[in-house]
């Protein structure tokens, strides 16, 4: 894998903003589109179960399978599912995504992980294969080139902000042909699909960037200078900007 990110004290923070900035259309779009009773629901790459704790609130008698590759991820991931009031299960197991058995499920989601694998496309089809007849597949991944972030101010953040953001997308391999790859050849017949991109208009919501370089300085030379902007990009109440553009997709099994 390429993940860089995910081992810092921040971590939880910032996955509870992606969270927080992505999932909404894509819970809509589940909510419209899938039955949402007696389903055995597979997550790949579950985090910190953030999305588990979403769709509980949509879905009853269901099974949720969350897979990941972090114990600290997954030790969050129990603790805030062991809160929530439902008839919903939660199981949580410990895997590496690229050497695991896939396992048989009703719905198969996988947000943000299949670009960070060096064959994305082979995972996708081994756990898609044993998603089963009339089944789902739902898929959101980086849909960035590079070209579309945008900040309203060049005095504090415009060329931090798009060099944090390039830094992200190149260090996690998150590219936008990756993605271009997966999408082209979808599993089963796509009933669905959203482009999303938020707007980060808000000190909590910018500081997303921020965090993502201080749990990876290592990658960024110019890391102290950077985050030094961005910092000030945060405080500016004026400064807004467009972030990463993501994907969705949600295929049905034939």
């Amino acid at each position: 894998m390429t993940y860089i990110l995910g081992n810092a004290p921040t971590a939880e923070f910032r996955l509870q903003l992606l969270d927080e900035l992505t999932s909404p259309p894509f819970v809509k779009a589940v909510k419209k589109l899938l039955p949402k009773q007696n389903m055995r629901i597979v997550i790949l790459g579950c985090g910190s179960g953030h999305l588990e704790a979403r769709l509980a609130q949509i879905f009853s008698n269901c099974h949720f399978i969350g897979i990941d590759i972090s114990k600290a991820r997954l030790a969050e991931a129990k603790a805030r599912v062991v809160q929530l009031t439902t008839t919903n299960t939660f199981e949580f197991i410990e895997g590496d995504l690229t050497k695991m058995e896939p396992i048989a499920c009703d719905i198969l989601i996988s947000r943000f992980v299949l670009s960070h694998l060096q064959d994305p496309e082979a995972v996708l089809a081994k756990f898609s294969s044993s998603v089963r007849s009339r089944g789902y597949v739902c898929i959101e991944e980086h849909a960035s080139d590079g070209k579309e972030y945008y900040s309203n101010t060049r005095d504090v953040g415009y060329e931090s902000f798009v060099r944090a953001v390039d830094i992200q997308i190149q260090a996690q391999k998150s590219h936008f042909d990756t993605s271009l790859k997966l999408f082209s050849n979808p599993p089963g017949k796509v009933i669905h699909r959203h482009i999303t991109q938020p707007i980060l208009d808000s000190a909590r919501t910018k500081s997303i960037l921020r965090l993502g370089l201080q749990e990876a300085p290592h990658l960024v030379p110019e890391s102290a200078a950077l985050i030094s902007a961005l910092h000030a990009f945060e405080q500016d109440d004026k400064a807004y900007g467009l972030y990463m553009r993501y994907l969705a997709f949600i295929t049905q099994i034939t």
